[in-house]
């Protein structure tokens, strides 16, 4: 694969809202420009400053191949094209978003003059493995909302990082601020505004989702740990993934055990004290810290495992 390079990411027209690391536009009547930037954020702190060379047109390209994927097996997605003018933007239809106002979910009118359904407001979580300690502890968390019931795992097993599960599907939200929440199945489908019938539809349609995922990285010696993404439903009621996939939104490790996803980044972070100055940061209800400088060679290894992801992902 060739060098790519920074690419552009300039709207092609109206900015509708620039996210940590995607700038949406306006594209058209109903149609939107999805342009991924070099830019990372991790623990919801936001993006950070430095551009990693390749990132965006390396996302952008996961996010094509994974919804020409989902379009063979059968799955609807929003994804239209990807635009000729820029290795790093996809077009997709336009969906309404929601704004969240006093604890309640209202709908925004499209800007491009038309939309085809709605966002679902939640962010929606597939895993296969114990990926992180964080997972454990909230297992062990008797006031929280992830039990060994909800992941069929029995009591009297002891769970550690790198065991497998049973697939299991969760939510978190979206809009609360100062960063996403998980959520009990009863909560997600009050917040999702669908019916009980939909939201069933919707957590097949992430089992299906996931299952091609598996088999994709297995063909290919990798290991999918979890990914996440976000749904939408049409105005005629069907349930659609809205979201594309990168490494950005999923764990997976090669054959030798090494990450070729964003955790290369994350880990990196937390050995510079990142991690903690933002629990920290959080727990004392100030502003998280700025990100450290990034040295070149954690640079290029980050962009070189985002590489190597789509070569072999994708083989």
């Amino acid at each position: 694969m060739p060098q790519l390079g920074h690419g552009r990411t300039e709207p092609i027209g109206t900015v509708v809202r620039t996210g940590s690391t995607t700038v949406v536009s306006v594209a058209g009547i109903g149609e939107l420009a999805f342009a991924r930037t070099g830019h990372l954020s991790a623990f919801d702190v936001g993006p950070c400053s430095h551009e990693f060379v390749d990132i965006g047109a390396l996302r952008t390209g996961f996010a094509v191949r994974f919804f020409k994927m989902l379009s063979q097996a059968g799955i609807m997605s929003h994804f239209l094209r990807r635009d000729e003018g820029s290795i790093n933007t996809f077009i997709g239809q336009a969906l309404r978003t929601m704004t969240l106002d006093e604890g309640d979910y209202f709908e925004i009118d499209s800007p491009t003059g038309a939309s085809t359904g709605r966002l679902i407001p939640l962010e929606w979580i597939a895993r296969t493995e114990v990926a992180t300690q964080g997972f454990i502890d909230r297992l062990a968390d008797s006031d929280g909302v992830l039990t060994r019931k909800r992941i069929s795992v029995r009591e009297d097993i002891e769970l550690k990082v790198g065991d497998s599960i049973p697939l299991f599907v969760e939510c978190t939200t979206k809009l609360e601020r100062p960063k996403d929440r998980y959520l009990s199945d009863k909560e997600a489908l009050a917040i999702s505004g669908l019916t009980e019938s939909q939201f069933g539809q919707a957590v097949q349609l992430m089992r299906h989702v996931a299952g091609l995922l598996v088999a994709q990285a297995s063909k290919n010696g990798l290991r999918l740990k979890d990914f996440k993404l976000e749904l939408g439903i049409t105005d005629d009621g069907r349930i659609i993934v809205a979201d594309g996939l990168s490494p950005d939104e999923l764990r997976m490790t090669n054959a030798e055990g090494h990450s070729l996803d964003k955790d290369n980044f994350r880990n990196w972070l937390k050995d510079q004290g990142f991690k903690a100055a933002v629990d920290a940061a959080r727990k004392e209800k100030k502003k998280p810290p700025a990100y450290p400088d990034i040295p070149p060679e954690v640079s290029a290894q980050v962009s070189a495992g985002y590489r190597q992801a789509v070569e072999q992902f994708w083989k």
